[in-house]
């Protein structure tokens, strides 16, 4: 996996979700289907503008994963979506070519984490919010070929497991799912 976009909601309500995007987004629902190639051609390098294309997983064991097509960071989707919802919400973007990766959690509209780092440079851009328990310390060490310790999809993936949503087994079968589509 080389680019991976997508927030994952702790939830089961589908219908309800789909308004809340629709009302933070403008978009409305156009298809449902299966991940296609489009998905791919339409993403875009943009930090700045906000996704316009939504892909709606059905809940599996209590989360709904949606990709979505741009590098902006959610912070008032975030927001919105977890104090209206009465939950949790996580953003994952990451370059596994670039070794750039971002983790971001509201919980019933705090804040709870947001991690953005450059691995490959060694970088931490942004590390606010409280620590995990299970988190390393620091983040990226000041030499991980010595350590062999670094950021990456495994510990966005390890972060995920702890929250209760296996994001590992949605990416590897995200070309099977059935998505509401919005656009």
């Amino acid at each position: 996996m080389s680019t991976f976009l997508s927030f994952h909601v702790k939830t089961s309500d589908r219908q309800n979700l789909c308004v809340l995007l629709s009302e933070l987004s403008g978009l409305t629902q156009k298809d449902s289907g299966h991940l296609t190639a489009e998905y791919y051609e339409r993403i875009s390098n943009s930090t700045d503008a906000q996704p316009d294309w939504l892909l709606i997983s059905k809940p599996e064991n209590g989360w709904i994963h949606v990709l979505y097509n741009n590098f902006g960071k959610l912070h008032f989707w975030g927001e919105f979506i977890s104090r209206s919802m009465h939950t949790t919400f996580i953003q994952l973007m990451g370059q596994t070519t670039s070794d750039a990766y971002y983790f971001l959690q509201y919980n019933n509209g705090a804040l709870r984490r947001e991690i953005d780092v450059l691995a490959c440079d060694g970088l931490v851009l942004t590390d606010d919010g409280e620590k995990y328990p299970f988190e390393q310390d620091p983040l990226l060490p000041d030499d991980p070929e010595e350590t062999g310790i670094t950021f990456d999809f495994d510990t966005l993936e390890m972060y995920c497991s702890h929250f209760g949503t296996d994001v590992a087994a949605f990416y590897a079968n995200m070309e099977q799912e059935e998505y509401i589509i919005l656009e």
